[in-house]
């Protein structure tokens, strides 16, 4: 059986796969896109969201430095407040070009450093959509091999998606302006609140690695197990029960881990996460493996690109 060309609007090449083994039709519902107006509010309540959460990690910060705040509490605040962030800048580096997608998601004041910002997720974010599963993936790291080698692959995720940036964009102006920005709010903050700070990158950088650990390693393999099929899943039985007390929590964060395999069907216009439940859960995902889930990653080269064949 054989599916018909779809557009990937990701990689705006045409993609001709085998679906899903579990899915049935042969191509995306489409969801309409939303309208222009519907896309800047969501861009200026990103960009308004992502602010406060800011702020208010940094106050809990000062608060901790002034011995009003125990260090458990900065801890809670930090688990509360990180994972929106990072799920908005993944919202916003599909919906919008790096130059409008705002100064806050470019230099993305947070004590944990995201070197470069949302231009160096972007480039190796969309690579990944576009090479799910295969050697040429750049964060084959953060979900591959053995779970305790992707845990420290998330926890490094940061300066491995700088590294894979450089490698294939190299160094630009924009590139060592965010780099320079992000090396003298920690040294400023190191100078000013010393240990308590530290304590605070340390524990932003733990609440980052554990929390993209489970959202990239949990969304791209079957279970929790090293030789666990590679693919992406709907996790709704998984999370059942425990959904409405992480929604209470996270809010919307969660339907990026529970319909997370929605998100990577090709054909369909991205939608904010808020949006993924209404996404269809039909569909090839990229262009170059015909059957998912796959036992191994896929080898995949240079001269395979525009061949859409390897599996």
């Amino acid at each position: 059986m054989k599916v018909s060309a779809v557009t990937d609007p990701i990689n705006a090449v045409p993609t001709d796969a085998m679906p899903h083994a579990e899915q049935t039709s042969m191509s995306p519902v489409k969801v309409p896109p939303l309208c222009q107006t519907e896309r800047e509010r969501d861009r200026r309540k990103a960009w308004i969201e992502i602010t406060v959460r800011c702020l208010t990690m940094h106050a809990a910060m000062v608060l901790c430095f002034l011995g009003v705040l125990p260090a458990w509490g900065l801890l809670l605040v930090n688990v509360v407040f990180y994972p929106g962030i990072y799920l908005m800048l993944h919202d916003l580096c599909h919906a919008w070009p790096v130059n409008q997608s705002g100064w806050i998601c470019r230099y993305l004041p947070t004590a944990n450093p995201v070197w470069g910002g949302i231009a160096v997720f972007r480039s190796t974010h969309f690579r990944h959509h576009k090479y799910l599963g295969t050697t040429l993936d750049p964060w084959l790291p953060f979900y591959s091999g053995h779970p305790l080698r992707a845990l420290l692959g998330n926890y490094l995720e940061p300066e491995i998606n700088l590294a894979n940036h450089l490698r294939a964009d190299g160094w630009r102006r924009a590139l060592v302006k965010n780099i320079l920005f992000n090396l003298s709010f920690m040294t400023v903050h190191l100078v000013v609140f010393g240990w308590v700070y530290l304590m605070h990158m340390g524990f932003q950088r733990l609440v980052h690695g554990l929390g993209i650990f489970w959202f990239n390693f949990y969304s791209h393999r079957e279970s929790l197990s090293a030789n666990a099929p590679i693919g992406t899943w709907n996790r709704e039985k998984e999370y059942g029960r425990f959904q409405p007390f992480m929604r209470w929590i996270w809010g919307d964060v969660i339907d990026g881990a529970v319909y997370h395999n929605r998100h990577h069907i090709i054909g369909q216009v991205h939608q904010p996460v808020r949006l993924y439940h209404k996404l269809s859960d039909q569909g090839p995902y990229t262009r170059y493996i015909k059957q998912w889930p796959i036992a191994t990653v896929a080898p995949l080269d240079s001269q395979q690109k525009g061949s859409g064949n390897v599996a």
